[in-house]
């Protein structure tokens, strides 16, 4: 068998009468296949849920149906194991071939996994690297001369800083996802300044 197809993460959304979500991708063992709902008042749970199906793909059915406004999220997770122990002068073809592909299951998810994290232009120059007591607790960034920088705040002002800002807004009658050009910016600024400092 070969594998063509690349999908390792599929999403679909609710509808609140859906309960059946199919993940097109192959996979090894459907123990290997993961599922989570974003609500969308924000954050991710997860949902009782049975999975049916073969190497060729699967379907994820709910008890209850995830509600309009949210996305079910479906995912491969193949653990990196090695499963097959050839004995002296025996090589079968479907065997090999399984093996085969479950490496190359396992490569697409490490990829997939690759482009979800920070990296660097090729052709940019190689960033300094991190000094976890520097940078703990901190947000990064990066300079001017292409070098990581923490942030001089730490994550517990910065999260007050946010607060602090979806406060100003609130007060403007404006929620955190709303779309904010410079004026209203400004405005909640100048609110903050009020306030005073933040601390």
């Amino acid at each position: 068998m070969t594998v063509y197809t690349q999908i390792v993460e599929y999403a679909l959304d609710g509808d609140g009468v859906t309960v059946a979500f199919s993940y097109p991708g192959r996979v090894d063992d459907l123990e290997n296949l993961h599922c989570a709902v974003a609500l969308e008042s924000g954050g991710v749970v997860e949902r009782d849920y049975t999975v049916t199906g073969d190497d060729q793909g699967a379907t994820f059915t709910f008890i209850a149906a995830p509600a309009a406004g949210e996305r079910v999220y479906m995912w491969r997770d193949t653990p990196p194991e090695q499963r097959v122990d050839y004995a002296a002068g025996d090589f079968p073809s479907e065997t090999h071939e399984r093996t085969a592909d479950r490496l190359v299951l396992m490569a697409q998810e490490v990829r997939d996994s690759g482009k979800r994290t920070l990296r660097l232009n090729r052709s940019g120059p190689v960033l300094n690297p991190i000094n976890p007591v520097e940078f703990s607790g901190k947000l990064m960034g990066i300079g001017p001369d292409h070098q990581l920088i923490p942030s001089t705040q730490t994550l517990d002002k910065i999260d007050n800083a946010a607060s602090v800002v979806d406060r100003a807004l609130a007060e403007m009658g404006i929620s955190r996802g709303a779309d904010l050009d410079f004026g209203l910016i400004t405005t909640a600024a100048n609110t903050i300044e009020d306030w005073g400092s933040i601390e």
